[in-house]
C-alpha cells in the first residue's frame, strides 16, 4: 500500500526548550495556571511523558469534565504564543531546508493550529504564528474571526443552549500582504468544552459523513469569510474538524490554497452524491486544493470513511518511546515534529479498497444503531433533563421543602379556590403552585444580586431586565398593566359592593401572587420575545459566553492594549472615513475637529504634522490616492481600518450585503473596545 517514499522528515521542531513537565506552586496562581497549560501542550506538542500523572488535580477534573476555567485557557493561549515563538526561533536558525524538512515544518505548524481553538481563542487577542513566506521563515500576525457552523435563526437554534453552539475560526494576517489566512476547524471537544454534545451529535449522524450537519447549518458563514479574504484560504482541522476541512474542500476548493486534516475521519459514500461535492468538476477545471491527510500510527477515527484518489494520504509513524500509550492519545496527539517521525504517502485506491467492509459494518450500520438508539434519546431527553435540574438545583433546594410548609400551613400560600377538587387536592395543588412561584422568586432574587455584586450579566432575569431597560415603551406596558389591575380590583370593591365579600379575600393571594411572580413574568415574556426574534432571523445572537469580551486576556496579546504602525494610503484613510461618517452615520465626511493636527510618516520617511483634513481631503485626488502615511494605532483599530476598506473595496457592487458587512465588522470592534 505505501509508495515506499518519504513525503516529510529528517527535522525535530519543539514547542518549549525543556520537555520536562514544570512544577509550581498552587499557591502562585498566575503561575500555576501558565504551568499546567504549558505542561499540557509539551504532551500534546512533543510527545507522551510518564509522569503525565502531574497534570492531574481536582481542578483539572472540574475544568475538563464539569465547568470551562476560563484562567487555564487564557494560560492555554499564551503558552501557545510562547510555543509558536520557539518553532519560529529554530526554524530561523536552520541554515538551509529540505523539501522533505519544509513540509515536516509546514505540517508540525498546522497541527498546531489544529489544537489552537481548545484554549478559547477569541477576536480580542492575536497570535504571531510562523509561515514559510516567499522561501524564508516568517512570523505573521493574526487577528481571529470566530465564524459560528450551529445555526443562528430558526427553529433547531431554540433547542441550542450557550454552550451547544461550535465554531470555527479565522485567522486574517494584520500586516503582511503575502501571508496565507488561516480557517481553522475545531476538532471534538472535551465534555465541558464549547459546543461537545453538538459535535458528538454530528460525529455520530447516521448515513452522513461525520459533520455534515454543522457544515449545513454553517458553510454559510464559512463561505463569506472565506470571500473576503485577499488571498486563498489554508484550511485544517484535525478529527471532526478535520472531517469538516474535507467537505469545505469538496465544496468550494475554488476558495483554498491547501488543506490539512489530522485523523479525519474519511467521507460516507452514499447512494446519491452529496449537493456539497464538487470535487470532480473542481479537479477538471483545475481549482482542487492539494489536500493532505495525515493518519497516525493506531489511530483509531481516519481507519474509516474514504478519501478522493487526488488526496495526498500520510502514514505517521512516531518514535516508538513518545507515542501516546493507547488509541485515545494516538488521536489526540501531534506527532509530526517529533525526532525521527516518519512520513510515507501511501496508494488512496488501495488504502479506500482495504476499508470497505469495515466501513459498512462499523461507520455505516454500527454508528446509525447508536445514534437512533442511544445518542438521540440521550441528546433530546436526557441531556435536557439534567441540564433543567442542574440549572435550576438551587430552586429545587427551597422547592421541595416549601411543599411541605405550604400543604401543612395553607395559609401562607396563595390559597386558589377550585371547588370540584377535594380537600386535599386542593391543599397540594396549592402547595405546589406556591412552591414553584416562591421558590423561583428567591432563586432569581439571589442571583440577581450575585450579578449585581460581580457586575455581569449570568441569569436570565439580569439579562431581561438589561433588555428592558433597552426598550422603555415596555417598562410603560408594564407599569401600566399592572395599574389596570390595582384599578380594577378597587373599582370592583367601591362600585359593585355586592362583590366586595368575594373581592376581599382575593386581595391577599392575588397581592403575594402579583409580587412573586414579577421575576418569572418578566423572565417569560423576555424569553418569548428573543425566540420569536431568533425563530425569524430578527435577533443577532449574542457573543458566546467563552467569547465574553469582558473574560480575562493576556495582555501582550490584547489586540486593543498594544499599538503598532500601520502602513495606509492616503486612499484607504479616506475610504475608511467615508464608510464609517457617510454611510454608516449619514454623516459630513469632514468634522470641525478634524483640523487638529496628528503626526504621521510619509513614504518619504520625515515626520510630518498633517491634519485629519488635509489627510482626507488629499485622498480624493488621484496624484495623492497612492501616497503611503504611516500611522501608530491600536492592533484593534489597525485590523479594522484595513478590514473596513477591504469590505468596502470587494462589495461595492453588492450595496445590501455590503452594508450588513460594514454594520458587522463595527460591532466586532465596539464589542471588545467597550468590555
Amino acid at each position: 500500500m505505501s509508495l515506499d517514499n518519504c513525503y516529510a522528515g529528517g527535522l525535530t521542531l519543539d514547542f518549549f526548550p525543556s520537555r520536562e513537565l514544570e512544577n509550581a506552586d498552587p499557591s502562585n496562581e498566575e503561575q500555576y495556571v501558565l504551568a499546567q497549560a504549558r505542561n499540557v501542550l509539551r504532551i500534546l506538542m512533543m510527545g507522551w511523558q510518564k509522569d503525565w500523572k502531574k497534570l492531574l488535580s481536582w481542578r483539572a477534573f472540574n475544568a475538563v469534565f464539569v465547568e470551562r476555567d476560563h484562567q487555564l485557557t487564557r494560560a492555554m493561549r499564551r503558552g501557545f504564543q510562547e510555543g509558536f515563538d520557539y518553532v519560529y526561533e529554530q526554524l530561523k536558525s536552520q541554515k538551509e531546508l529540505s523539501k522533505e524538512q519544509i513540509r515536516q515544518a509546514q505540517l508540525y505548524i498546522s497541527n498546531c493550529l489544529c489544537l489552537l481553538p481548545y484554549g478559547d481563542i477569541t477576536p480580542y487577542e492575536s497570535f504571531h504564528i510562523p509561515q514559510f513566506v516567499n522561501g524564508q521563515w516568517v512570523k505573521v500576525e493574526y487577528k481571529v474571526t470566530q465564524i459560528e457552523l450551529t445555526p443562528t435563526s430558526g427553529l433547531k437554534k431554540l433547542f441550542l443552549s450557550d454552550n451547544d453552539r461550535v465554531f470555527a475560526y479565522g485567522l486574517t494576517p494584520v500586516n503582511n500582504k503575502d501571508a496565507e489566512p488561516h480557517l481553522v476547524f475545531m476538532g471534538t471537544t472535551y465534555p465541558a468544552g464549547q459546543g461537545f454534545w453538538q459535535q458528538v451529535k454530528t460525529d455520530l449522524e447516521d448515513v452522513e459523513t461525520a459533520g455534515k450537519e454543522l457544515y449545513r447549518s454553517g458553510n454559510k458563514n464559512v463561505i463569506r469569510w472565506a470571500e473576503k479574504q485577499d488571498k486563498k484560504v489554508h484550511v485544517c482541522g484535525t478529527s471532526l474538524g478535520g472531517a469538516l476541512s474535507l467537505i469545505f474542500a469538496c465544496h468550494r476548493g475554488d476558495l483554498i490554497s491547501s488543506v490539512d486534516a489530522l485523523n479525519p475521519p474519511g467521507l460516507y459514500k452514499g447512494l446519491r452524491k452529496s449537493r456539497y461535492d464538487n470535487w470532480d468538476a473542481l479537479v477538471a477545471e483545475g481549482k482542487a486544493p492539494e489536500v493532505r491527510v495525515q493518519k497516525q500510527k493506531n489511530d483509531p477515527v481516519s481507519k474509516f470513511g474514504e478519501w478522493k484518489n487526488e488526496w495526498i494520504i500520510l502514514e505517521v509513524d512516531p518514535p516508538k518511546e513518545l507515542e501516546g500509550p493507547n488509541s485515545v492519545a494516538a488521536h489526540a496527539l501531534n506527532y509530526a515534529g517529533l525526532p525521527g517521525t516518519e512520513f510515507h504517502q501511501i496508494n488512496t485506491e488501495e488504502d479506500n479498497r482495504e476499508r470497505k467492509r469495515r466501513n459498512f459494518w462499523l461507520y455505516i450500520l454500527a454508528r446509525s444503531l447508536f445514534s437512533y438508539f442511544v445518542m438521540q434519546p440521550f441528546r433530546y431527553l436526557i441531556l435536557p433533563t439534567v441540564r433543567f435540574l442542574w440549572e435550576h438545583k438551587l430552586q429545587l433546594l427551597f422547592f421541595i421543602p416549601l411543599v411541605a410548609v405550604f400543604y401543612m400551613f395553607p395559609p401562607l400560600g396563595v390559597s386558589l379556590t377550585i371547588t370540584l377538587l377535594g380537600a386535599s387536592t386542593l391543599l397540594l395543588i396549592n402547595a405546589v403552585i406556591s412552591a414553584a412561584i416562591t421558590s423561583y422568586f428567591i432563586d432569581s432574587v439571589l442571583r440577581f444580586i450575585g450579578d449585581q455584586v460581580s457586575g455581569k450579566s449570568t441569569t436570565l432575569l439580569s439579562r431581561a431586565l438589561d433588555w428592558f431597560g433597552q426598550h422603555p415603551f415596555l417598562k410603560t406596558a408594564a407599569y401600566f398593566a399592572i395599574g389596570a389591575s390595582v384599578v380594577g380590583l378597587l373599582a370592583a370593591a367601591i362600585f359593585f359592593p355586592p362583590f366586595l365579600p368575594a373581592v376581599i379575600p382575593l386581595i391577599k393571594p392575588v397581592i403575594i401572587l402579583s409580587v412573586l411572580s414579577i421575576p418569572l413574568v418578566i423572565s417569560i415574556a423576555y424569553k418569548a420575545v428573543t425566540n420569536f426574534m431568533l425563530l425569524f432571523g430578527l435577533k443577532k445572537p449574542e457573543p458566546a459566553a467563552c467569547h465574553d469580551p469582558a473574560l480575562p486576556r493576556n495582555k501582550e496579546m490584547d489586540i486593543y492594549a498594544n499599538k503598532q504602525e500601520g502602513t495606509f494610503t492616503m486612499k484607504e484613510i479616506h475610504d475608511y472615513y467615508h464608510v464609517t461618517r457617510c454611510l454608516l452615520k449619514n454623516k459630513p465626511l469632514i468634522k470641525a475637529e478634524d483640523g487638529s493636527s496628528t503626526e504621521v510618516d510619509l513614504e518619504s520617511g520625515k515626520p510630518q504634522k498633517l491634519s485629519k483634513r488635509q489627510i482626507l481631503t488629499k485622498g480624493i485626488s488621484k496624484e495623492n490616492a497612492s501616497t503611503e502615511v504611516k500611522w501608530t494605532v491600536s492592533k484593534a483599530k489597525l485590523f479594522h481600518i484595513k478590514e473596513t476598506v477591504n469590505i468596502y473595496n470587494k462589495l461595492s457592487d453588492q450595496p445590501q450585503r455590503l452594508m450588513d458587512e460594514l454594520h458587522e465588522e463595527k460591532e466586532n470592534y465596539r464589542l471588545g473596545k467597550n468590555r
